[in-house]
């Protein structure tokens, strides 16, 4: 973390501020406590915090006023509330998730429990943050369409493959914020015979080979659905890139991850232009570059699973790895 998170808690029993200043204390952000609703309140007027642990049972305002207050004032945007409290029913989660709270951890709580959570709170965005990059997004999409409309009148042969790439690259927006909030459905996979499966399904498109360097069969835990968008997406990138259609993904072992590479010969991809492969909001200066999101959506499933691809490239070879953790004894 470049900058330390701030955390405001927020407690009227001076026993419960003391174990939050103790689990908190040692750990790698700028805490500040609130005895009361009201203290909140002031705080939150003025200053801006990543995190607001919220007690809800406290006298003269509690917390769901503050959670409402922070509402009206559009701070909910640029926070995230983390309800701690002892009230334990659905409706009272309900009410507190209806007015912005992200999380809800009922007391007691575990400190390992609750340092997680807000790991895990930290690591998304607010909801400000993610408006901010929607409409960037956007920005881009509605500036190709601007394109297209202006091309009815100079070059109309150009219009419906400019439409159809802004439409592509929409969807592909929306699938990456819906893999980004998807449950995974585990199971064990055991790689070779789910290559072997799936590279029949997809030779009449790509014609795969996968060459086994490890000793034994490697089992990972997948998302089988997933697994396929992820290898179909990576699948198609090498394809492109290639004089012939086959492709050779090659898989070992290193640590305790499983890793699969793929490797072409075609020309060298900038770095500029690998990372405009991965995320969404990062443009090519060249202009000339296909910018897919088809590797990003493939990214965030292999990050979901524990895992990551990256792209290494030179002069007449560029390697595509997947990495994915083993699952214990396989």
């Amino acid at each position: 973390m470049d900058k330390k998170a701030r955390i405001l808690a927020v407690d009227d029993e001076l026993a419960n501020l003391k174990l939050l200043k103790s689990i908190l204390g040692h750990s790698d952000y700028d805490v500040a406590f609130a005895v009361n609703g009201k203290d909140a309140v002031k705080r939150l007027e003025t200053e801006v915090y990543d995190i607001v642990l919220l007690d809800i049972m406290m006298p003269d305002m509690d917390g769901y006023r503050v959670l409402d207050r922070l509402r009206k004032w559009d701070r909910i945007w640029r926070t995230r509330v983390i309800v701690l409290s002892a009230l334990d029913d659905v409706e009272d989660k309900l009410r507190a998730f209806e007015l912005g709270a992200v999380d809800y951890v009922t007391k007691p709580f575990n400190k390992n429990e609750l340092l997680s959570r807000i790991e895990a709170r930290l690591s998304q965005p607010t909801m400000l943050e993610t408006v901010g990059v929607s409409i960037k997004m956007l920005t881009v999409e509605l500036g190709h369409i601007k394109e297209a409309t202006q091309s009815l009148t100079k070059a109309p042969q150009d219009t419906a493959k400019l439409l159809s790439a802004a439409e592509r690259r929409i969807s592909q927006l929306l699938l990456y914020y819906h893999l980004k909030k998807i449950d995974l459905r585990l199971n064990a996979v055991m790689l070779k015979r789910y290559f072997d499966a799936l590279c029949q399904e997809v030779h009449p498109t790509y014609n795969v080979d996968v060459h086994f360097k490890a000793k034994q069969d490697l089992s990972i835990a997948g998302d089988t659905n997933l697994l396929e968008k992820m290898f179909r997406a990576v699948f198609a990138f090498t394809a492109t890139r290639r004089e012939s259609n086959e492709l050779v993904v090659e898989v070992f072992v290193q640590a305790d991850m499983a890793l699969m590479t793929l490797t072409d010969m075609g020309e060298e991809i900038t770095p500029n232009q690998i990372n405009a492969l991965f995320d969404p909001l990062e443009i090519d200066e060249t202009g000339d570059f296909p910018h897919n999101l088809a590797l990003a959506n493939a990214a965030v499933i292999a990050d979901k699973h524990g895992g990551s691809i990256s792209c290494v490239s030179k002069a007449l070879e560029t390697v595509v790895t997947v990495k994915l953790p083993r699952r214990h004894g396989g």
